[in-house]
């Protein structure tokens, strides 16, 4: 969010925020994704833009929900090209409302495919307790609630996949968890093991971390850790 990309801006990081495809200002139909390598090209051209700019600085990723599992999963195929990460209310075990073939006479007048249209099915009040950002939340026409079939199907098959990878990272990992996530559960992110990996849970904070009341300690914690854990020189 802006908010993180001031926070870092201020203490001398350059920040990008790229729309994933499908999503925000960018191409793509709404909700979708042709699947986790389409992502990963994705995020290895922003890096590849970055790297160009600053070939000698060290390279953060940081993703929220499923985009922290995304990030992840880049972390793990792409050895060396990230200097640490962080994740922010990961998605492990990802419930969407995905859509399903017809029975009966329906399937004479309803076809499934990959980009058919499901839900996300989350309400501003789960993601966040502060009035303010629900009502910003309700008003962004950039905002929907869509994911396609292919690409639900995807995020948990990556999930499943990649979770269970994390361990094996050589990079130093944050993970944030609000502890009021209506999403997924704080346990399984303080069940969670690495050489370098670190997890905090936010007392009262719900799925969006970013824009909660705590958002602050939530910001602060990040920009401090990643002077810690990525020097600079």
């Amino acid at each position: 969010g802006l908010g993180l990309a001031r926070a870092l801006a201020q203490r001398g990081w350059a920040v990008a925020l790229p729309d994933l495809r499908g999503h925000g200002r960018s191409e793509g139909a709404r909700g979708h994704s042709n699947g986790l390598k389409e992502v990963l090209r994705d995020l290895a051209d922003v890096q590849d833009h970055l790297a160009y700019r600053q070939p000698e600085a060290p390279k953060v990723l940081v993703g929220h929900g499923l985009g922290a599992i995304w990030a992840l999963a880049f972390a793990s195929e792409r050895p060396g090209d990230v200097a640490a990460l962080v994740l922010l209310a990961p998605l492990w075990e990802p419930h969407f409302e995905l859509p399903r073939a017809a029975g009966g006479m329906m399937k004479l007048f309803k076809k499934v495919g990959p980009e058919s249209a499901g839900s996300i099915g989350w309400r501003p009040e789960q993601l966040t307790s502060d009035a303010a950002e629900q009502r910003a939340r309700s008003g962004d026409t950039l905002v929907h609630d869509v994911i396609t079939l292919r690409a639900g199907e995807e995020a948990l098959a990556s999930a499943a996949k990649y979770v269970a990878r994390i361990g094996e990272l050589s990079i130093p990992v944050l993970v944030l968890h609000g502890a009021d996530d209506p999403f997924t559960p704080s346990a399984r992110s303080n069940a969670l093991r690495g050489k370098q990996l670190e997890t905090h849970v936010v007392a009262g904070a719900r799925h969006d971390l970013l824009h909660d009341t705590s958002a602050p300690q939530s910001l602060a914690r990040i920009a401090d850790w990643l002077e810690r854990a990525v020097p600079r020189t």
